[in-house]
């Protein structure tokens, strides 16, 4: 049954963020593999050496762990033992408006009433609470996650900040549940057995989890271009991450894919101590939109250094990501697409409006409720169990974050996203 068990997770991630959405069955790795040295790289101050079985030293960033279940808006209860509908504790379903947990005060002139007429200001609003976020964290949240960088011996990357960017995504979730320990591996196509070979020296390591490796390596033959992130064993997110040489032309690698990738290990932390943490968010009525839209939205404005910089990948991404057969981007056509309730990678080209209708969605909502108010959702949600968040259960769950029901947010919503997605598209002709 367990491996039955870890077989579901290794295809839920291999599934996700970008990768393997059109080959789901994933060929077995090499049962033999060679042992390799690591490369020497340098990395920033707080670099630990770890002398390995292997009696080659891997070069890696530590901290102390301590629990990260900090601050956040529902009972300690969250991720372990999920109340039934007959308990006593079951979830309070009336309408009242929860705080968000952040670290600085959050006032913003937008709300629903009027954020279309205001649609202009969002991205400023968004970025710079964004900054404030991470600045205020960001000495306190160091000791929250042991953090942990390995790379290919034969890999070499063309960003060399990848601590600063997992710290700065670390800090901005300092508020909400977080994995105790988070391992990061980069490496080329060439380092693949290597990756499969620590796969399978990592103390949480159970049989077949190597098969990750292969999730950034299918779209380009003999290439590894993408990444993936999640949950594995206990409380240790695992982030595996390619290095192809021609991506050090995309501003997007130099940061924001990082936090991009970490906070999905952030988004399953709420049901960690469930069998399979990474389906609570995936199997929640709003996955088509927010879980690929939650993690952009913490890339693209924690992973950039000004509002200019943010506001140019904003439009980069937003017109970067094509979805065939997706052509109509009004406010009726995006309403459709968040009555989507099947459109799970591996199920509909649909899944990628993640990246574009999602991730505008919750930059709208950020404005409104504040840069990590979107995560609430999945602490919410998180007192259920997995995959038994209703429509119903959605809306109010909405509802205690934002104030109003997910049914009357959505046409709102639909149009500020259908506004903001055209006026892209003028400035870029």
């Amino acid at each position: 049954m367990r491996n039955k068990l870890l077989i579901l997770v290794i295809v839920t991630l291999l599934a996700g963020c970008e990768y393997g959405l059109d080959n789901s069955r994933q060929s077995p790795p090499l049962e033999t593999v060679a042992n390799f040295s690591e490369t020497e790289v340098t990395i920033s101050a707080g670099t630990a050496v770890v002398v390995s079985s292997e009696s080659t030293a891997d070069l890696v960033q530590t901290s102390t762990a301590v629990s990260t279940y900090l601050a956040t808006d529902v009972p300690e209860s969250i991720g372990t033992d999920v109340p039934d509908s007959d308990s006593e504790d079951e979830v309070d379903q009336s309408a009242t408006l929860v705080p968000i947990p952040s670290s600085t005060p959050f006032v913003s002139p937008i709300v629903f009433s009027n954020i279309v007429s205001l649609s202009e200001e969002i991205p400023q609003i968004v970025w710079e609470s964004t900054k404030n976020e991470v600045r205020s964290n960001y000495e306190s949240s160091h000791s929250l996650v042991e953090l942990k960088i390995l790379v290919g011996p034969n890999t070499t990357l063309y960003y060399n900040e990848n601590e600063d960017a997992y710290r700065n995504a670390i800090a901005f979730w300092k508020q909400f549940p977080q994995p105790s320990e988070y391992v990061a591996f980069f490496y080329s196509f060439e380092d693949k057995p290597w990756a499969v070979s620590k796969f399978k020296k990592m103390p949480f390591y159970s049989k077949g989890m190597e098969r990750s490796v292969d999730a950034p390596c299918q779209h380009i033959p003999e290439a590894c271009t993408g990444a993936n992130s999640g949950i594995f064993d206990a409380n240790t997110g695992v982030g595996v991450v390619g290095i192809y040489p021609p991506d050090a032309s995309d501003p997007y690698r130099f940061g924001p894919l990082q936090i991009h990738e970490y906070t999905h290990a952030v988004q399953a932390a709420p049901w960690i101590g469930t069998k399979d943490p990474n389906r609570g968010h995936q199997t929640m009525p709003s996955a088509c939109w927010l879980g690929e839209g939650q993690a952009h939205l913490a890339g693209l404005a924690v992973g950039s250094d000004s509002l200019e910089e943010y506001l140019q990948l904003r439009e980069m991404q937003v017109k970067g990501h094509p979805v065939e057969g997706f052509n109509d981007y009004s406010a009726d056509a995006i309403l459709d697409f968040y009555m989507d309730r099947d459109c799970l990678p591996g199920k509909s080209p649909e899944y990628a409006l993640g990246y574009t209708i999602g991730y505008l969605t919750v930059e709208a909502l950020s404005a409104i409720g504040g840069p990590t108010s979107s995560m609430g959702l999945n602490t919410r949600a998180a007192l259920y169990g997995v995959g038994e968040v209703t429509e119903e259960d959605f809306n109010q769950i909405f509802e205690n974050v934002y104030g109003i029901s997910w049914n009357e947010a959505m046409p709102i919503l639909a149009e500020v996203v259908a506004d903001t997605v055209a006026s892209l598209t003028v400035s870029g002709q």
